[in-house]
């Protein structure tokens, strides 16, 4: 009783009410990193620290801030930017406590959150297993912060609503879509948790053990392209690699267009959609480019000799 009055008094501030999710965000994305430190007998202190810090912030948030009923603009350009700044200088702080130095931490944590995929590190398999599942698990959630910043902050402070969530899904027949934003989102995310879980389960399969299948699969879906291998995937079998190819093409397709195929069982999206026929021919043609270098490219050199 005492805390549902707690409850019923919070004070109503959107930003901090972001804040607080994206603590319990990264806190719960910490967990699996400290679980392998833990399980390899490598530093736990670099993710045990962020989490008590960042679960007790969060806890204090919740009690006393919650969202209020209607945005301004200004307080919600403000929540997006705190979104940003809060996931890059917590997502840096396990690679400081880990010894790199401050400014390729947050670098590195800034190419993790944006999916980026630019990395600082050279010797990539010297570091400890959680840090390297934490540069995949980064880009993850950054995937999933673009997907809560374009169909529940910027509707929620008038960006568009309806025509925001149109205008990013063009040519997807979005403009028809009936159900609210919110709702859509959270199919949104469903759909990416999806489709984490069955390359994980495929990679591991194919034989991956479950380190290196979490690190590639996290970086895959979220199309960042962070691996714990210095050779990236070159070491890999074709099926693998032809496992992360087709998930990162997913990964990087309209998700609406999933949506309509999962929820709706109706896959005659993808063949109408002029972006996503436009991203088939883009792939193809890159993809016969790269063989036609790889292939001809050398004896083609070597014939100006």
């Amino acid at each position: 009783m005492e805390l549902e009055l707690l409850l019923s008094h919070r004070i109503k501030n959107s930003s901090m009410y972001v804040i607080g999710f994206i603590l319990l965000a990264l806190t719960i994305g910490m967990v699996p990193c400290l679980i392998f430190n833990l399980v390899n007998d490598e530093p736990f202190m670099p993710f045990l620290l962020p989490i008590l810090i960042c679960t007790l912030l969060w806890v204090i948030i919740f009690l006393m801030f919650r969202m209020p009923d209607i945005v301004r603009p200004v307080d919600g350009l403000v929540m997006v930017g705190l979104l940003w700044i809060v996931a890059i200088i917590v997502g840096s702080v396990p690679f400081t406590m880990s010894g790199m130095n401050p400014i390729d931490s947050i670098f590195e944590s800034t190419s993790g959150i944006t999916t980026t995929g630019s990395t600082i590190m050279d010797d990539i398999e010297s570091w400890p297993s959680g840090i390297l599942l934490w540069r995949s698990m980064m880009q993850w959630i950054g995937g999933m912060i673009i997907i809560i910043i374009f169909m529940l902050i910027l509707p929620m402070i008038g960006f568009g609503g309806r025509e925001l969530f149109g205008n990013e899904t063009s040519g997807s027949g979005a403009v028809n879509l009936s159900i609210k934003l919110r709702d859509a989102a959270k199919q949104f995310i469903t759909i990416y948790l999806m489709l984490t879980f069955v390359l994980i389960f495929i990679l591991l399969m194919l034989g991956m053990n479950l380190f290196e299948g979490l690190c590639l699969a996290l970086s895959t879906i979220s199309t960042g392209g962070f691996m714990c291998k210095g050779d990236s995937v070159i070491g890999y079998s074709t099926w693998i690699k032809i496992a992360v190819m087709a998930f990162m093409f997913l990964g990087g397709t309209n998700f609406y267009l999933h949506f309509k195929a999962i929820y709706r069982r109706n896959s005659s999206g993808y063949v109408h959609n002029e972006e996503f026929r436009q991203m088939v021919l883009l792939n193809l043609l890159f993809i016969v480019l790269v063989f036609l270098i790889v292939t001809y490219g050398p004896d083609i050199i070597s014939s100006f000799d």
